[in-house]
């Protein structure tokens, strides 16, 4: 009776040991898809970068040598008109206006740079927010997961453990007192053995056999 008795509790402490195991291979080898940002966004700051570092409008190569042609051409046809004086002022008149044409592609050209500049911090506040996702994802949630999993396993083998030895202990006391209770041949108050209800009452409060209390009493120890 008394070893199917303690059969249950055996289990327990097999369970327990068994849901530690567990939780440790949670901890040590949790594995789980990984998270990347979007290509297309990290092509997007890519561009973004490429055009923010960029000077020059679009085309802006053309234009400047366009203003030079039109400058020199112009300059050309008015030394051809003979009069020294009217030609160096109209040359300079030129000059002035293709001056004028190159401050403001240039001025447009900062203000275009500024604009992509604006844009790339734009792409760059997206991408921030992906990888503070690809952190949470692939870091954070996994941490949590596991940690939360360990917890519950530790708690769950704690708990089987500790109802296992009591358990047992149960089953132990049960035993001893089956053996000196009066109907296996002794009295109330003392066994034949001689045993006495203290004698039982300690084996019940420390969960000891017979066997046990016998040897501790030969060994002086009670």
């Amino acid at each position: 009776m008394g070893v199917a008795s303690a059969i249950p509790q055996v289990m327990k402490l097999i369970t327990a040991a068994r849901q530690a195991k567990e939780a440790d291979a949670l901890t040590a080898n949790s594995k789980r898809p990984v998270y990347n940002i979007p290509g297309a966004q990290q092509e997007a700051t890519v561009n973004a970068r490429n055009q923010a570092y960029n000077k020059n409008l679009p085309g802006q190569s053309t234009m400047e040598d366009k203003i030079g042609s039109t400058f020199s051409n112009a300059a050309a046809a008015a030394t051809q008109k003979g009069n020294p004086a009217d030609t160096l002022a109209t040359i300079s008149a030129m000059q002035g206006n293709a001056n004028n044409a190159q401050n403001s592609l240039n001025g447009q050209a900062a203000q275009f740079q500024e604009g992509n500049m604006d844009k790339l911090n734009n792409q760059l506040g997206q991408t921030a927010a992906y990888q503070d996702k690809q952190f949470q994802v692939n870091e954070m949630e996994p941490y949590i997961a596991n940690a939360r999993a360990a917890s519950a396993l530790k708690n769950a083998s704690i708990l089987n453990e500790q109802n296992g030895i009591t358990g047992l202990g149960a089953v132990g006391a049960q035993a001893a007192s089956s053996a000196i209770s009066p109907t296996n041949g002794g009295v109330s108050g003392t066994s034949p053995t001689g045993f006495s209800q203290s004698d039982q009452d300690l084996m019940n409060a420390h969960g000891l056999t017979l066997q046990q209390l016998q040897s501790l009493r030969n060994a002086g120890k009670l």
